[in-house]
C-alpha cells in the first residue's frame, strides 16, 4: 500500500513538474505545496472558498499552507491544472491577486463563476481553452482598478466613488 501511494505521488510530482517546466514566466516550483502557495498570492479565495474548492477541511488547507501535509493525488493534479493556466499570465508577481470579487461573480463564457468553475474536477478545468484568457482578463481588470485606486484621493479605503465604480465596472 505504502508503495502505492509513493508511486501515485511520484507519478504526480513528474506531471507538475513537467507542466511547471514549460513556464518562463514563474519562477520554478518544485512541489505541490509550491504551486499551491503560487495559486493562493494571485487568486484572492478566502481559505473556505479554497476548502470547498478541493473538498476538503479548513485544517488540510491550513496544513498545506504551512507545508505540513501534501494534498493527496486528486488534489494535487487539480492544483497542477489551475498551476498551469495560470502560469503564463504575465506580472503575476506583481503583488496585484486577482479580486476575489472577480473570482465570484458569474462569467457568461463560463456560465458560472471562476469560483465555481474551480470546484469542477481537474481534467474539466484544462477542457476549457479560453479559461487562461478569462484568467488574464480578470487579472488585467484588477491591475486598473488597483492602479485608479492609487490615483484617487484617501487611495483605495472605502468611498462612494469606489462603489459607484465598481458597479458601473460590474454591469459593463
Amino acid at each position: 500500500m505504502a508503495r502505492k501511494i509513493i508511486r501515485e505521488h511520484n507519478a504526480t510530482n513528474q506531471i507538475e513538474n513537467s507542466i511547471s517546466a514549460e513556464s518562463e514566466e514563474m519562477p520554478a516550483v518544485v512541489g505541490v505545496n509550491e504551486k499551491f502557495d503560487a495559486l493562493r498570492e494571485f487568486l484572492a479565495f478566502n481559505k473556505t472558498e479554497w476548502s470547498e474548492i478541493f473538498g476538503v477541511s479548513r485544517v488540510a488547507i491550513y496544513s498545506w499552507i504551512k507545508h505540513e501535509m501534501e494534498p493527496l493525488k486528486e488534489n494535487s493534479e487539480k492544483i497542477a491544472a489551475i498551476f498551469h493556466l495560470v502560469k503564463g499570465i504575465p506580472n503575476r508577481n506583481g503583488g496585484d491577486a486577482i479580486s476575489r470579487g472577480y473570482l465570484i461573480q458569474p462569467i457568461t463564457r463560463l456560465q458560472k463563476s471562476v469560483y465555481e468553475f474551480f470546484k469542477s474536477p481537474g481534467e474539466e478545468i484544462l477542457a476549457i481553452e479560453d479559461l487562461s484568457d478569462i484568467l488574464r482578463g480578470l487579472s488585467l481588470m484588477t491591475q486598473k482598478n488597483n492602479d485608479r485606486m492609487k490615483r484617487i484621493p484617501g487611495g483605495s479605503k472605502y468611498s462612494e466613488w469606489n462603489l459607484d465604480n465598481n458597479l458601473r465596472n460590474l454591469s459593463r
